[in-house]
C-alpha cells in the first residue's frame, strides 16, 4: 500500500529513477559506463527509503498505524544493507553515515521544537524562532546518495567540488520542496499544533505566541498571500 501511495504520488518518478535521470544527464564516456543492474538496485534503495520516511512521518505526526512499523524497520534495514555493501573502505560511507545521523537529529529537532498545544482553537507557541531551513533538507537529504554514489564510482571523492556541489544542490531543492509543502498545508498544520515553516513565519509576524486560530484565520491567511509567501 505504501509502495502504491509512493507510485501514485511521484508524478514525475523522481523518487524511482532519480538515479537513472542522474546518469542520463552526464556526459556519455565508454570508459565510465555505470551498469543498468546499479541504476536498479539504486531505484530500489530510494524506494525504500521514501516507503520507511513516509511511515516514519505518520508516526511524527501522530498519525501513524502500529500495523505498518514493523514494513517501516524492514524497509530502512534493506535501504541501509544496499548503501553499505556500496563502496565500502572509502569516504562515501562516511557521508552516509553523516546523512543518516543528521535525518534522525532533524527529526528529533522537529518534534522537540515545532509542537505547539491546542486547547479549543487556542494555539500557544512557546518558542518563537527563525526556522532552521537545513532541517527541511536533512530530513530527506538521503534522497541524493544514489548520485552522490555515481560520482564515486566514476573516480569523485568526498572533498570533490563536484561532490560537494550535487549535496549543497540537493540540500537547497529538498528544503524549497518542503517549504512548498508547508505552504499548502500550513491551514491544516496549524490547527493540529504542527509548527511548519510557514506556521513559524506567520506567528513570527504576528508578534505573538497565542493564537486564536478560529479569530484570527483570516488575518493570517491574508499575511500568507502578501507577505509570508
Amino acid at each position: 500500500k505504501i509502495l502504491s501511495k509512493i507510485i501514485r504520488t511521484d508524478g514525475n518518478r523522481e523518487i524511482l529513477l532519480l538515479s537513472y535521470f542522474f546518469r542520463k544527464s552526464l556526459k556519455q564516456n565508454k570508459n565510465f559506463e555505470i551498469p543498468d543492474g546499479l541504476i536498479k538496485k539504486l531505484g530500489v534503495a530510494n524506494a525504500y527509503l521514501w516507503s520507511a520516511y513516509t511511515i516514519y512521518d505518520d508516526f511524527l505526526d501522530e498519525e501513524g498505524r502500529p500495523q505498518s512499523l514493523s514494513s517501516a524497520n524492514f524497509c530502512l534495514r534493506e535501504f541501509i544493507f544496499i548503501f553499505k555493501d556500496l563502496l565500502p573502505g572509502s569516504d562515501f560511507q562516511d557521508i552516509f553515515s553523516a546523512m543518516m545521523d543528521d535525518l534522525d537529529a532533524a527529526n528529533a529537532w522537529e518534534t522537540m521544537n515545532c509542537r505547539g498545544m491546542i486547547s479549543g482553537s487556542t494555539l500557544t507557541v512557546e518558542n518563537i524562532f527563525d526556522y532552521n531551513l537545513n532541517k527541511l533538507a536533512e530530513r530527506s537529504l538521503a534522497h541524493c546518495l544514489g548520485p552522490v554514489a555515481i560520482l564515486f564510482i566514476l573516480g569523485f571523492h568526498g572533498n570533490s567540488e563536484e561532490v560537494k556541489d550535487l549535496i549543497s544542490f540537493f540540500r537547497h531543492y529538498l528544503a524549497a520542496r518542503q517549504i512548498n509543502d508547508d505552504a499548502h498545508d500550513w491551514e491544516e498544520d496549524m490547527k493540529r499544533g504542527h509548527i511548519n515553516s510557514v506556521v513559524m513565519g506567520l506567528v513570527r509576524d504576528a508578534g505573538k505566541n497565542e493564537i486564536d486560530i478560529e479569530k484570527d484565520i483570516g488575518y493570517f491567511q491574508k499575511n500568507f498571500w502578501l507577505k509570508n509567501i
